[in-house]
């Protein structure tokens, strides 16, 4: 198992990363102005919890996860990996 230094280590790679993604790469004008402000990795490094959140609130977390949903895919493809 990895030690909780390499797990955080992943976690920032991972939220740095997937912010780059998202003000530079990604085009969907229902994820502007939305910031991923933590990232959770479980144990064995093959899932995580990726947290947002949006300029405007809770008015837009509909919308936000749809867009999110819709990016997963590229998000995915192109996320840091561990």
């Amino acid at each position: 198992m990895p030690s909780g230094i390499r797990i955080k280590r992943i976690e920032d790679r991972i939220q740095q990363g997937l912010s780059e993604l998202l003000i530079h790469e990604v085009n969907d004008p229902r994820l502007k102005q939305i910031f991923v402000t933590g990232v959770k990795v479980d144990r064995e490094l093959s899932f995580a919890d990726v947290y947002v959140s949006a300029v405007e609130g809770a008015s837009r977390s509909a919308d936000v996860l749809a867009g999110l949903e819709s990016a997963s895919g590229f998000l995915r493809k192109y996320s840091p990996q561990k």
